[in-house]
């Protein structure tokens, strides 16, 4: 599951019946649990993120709310990936081969 979250500071976003957004004056997030394959994953970051139980309650979702902020506002140039190496603590050498191959790739392309 992933939580998708619509944010438009300083508004409240309102859909009208035709589907248009209308912006209204106040703070307001709009949250949805929506599923995600694992082949559309591409980077998984390093932080975690204490998730309630239930996220059917507005509280819940708020609280998890304020905890992407904080992370946006402790990472603000993006989270740290995952590390195979330093943060899971695989050994493997040919896992450190293929890792310095996508690094040099990844490198190339930017």
């Amino acid at each position: 599951m992933v939580l998708k979250t619509y944010w438009v500071p300083g508004s409240e976003l309102a859909v009208s019946a035709t589907g248009d957004l209308t912006v209204c004056q106040r703070n307001v997030s709009l949250f949805q649990i929506v599923p995600v394959l694992l082949s559309v994953i591409r980077k998984i970051s390093a932080v975690r993120l204490y998730l309630p139980s239930d996220l059917r309650s507005r509280d819940n979702r708020q609280s998890v709310l304020k905890s992407i902020q904080e992370v946006e506002r402790r990472f603000p140039d993006g989270v740290p990936l995952l590390d195979p190496i330093q943060d899971m603590g695989i050994k493997d050498p040919q896992l450190k081969e293929i890792v310095q191959k996508i690094e040099a790739f990844e490198h190339r392309l930017v």
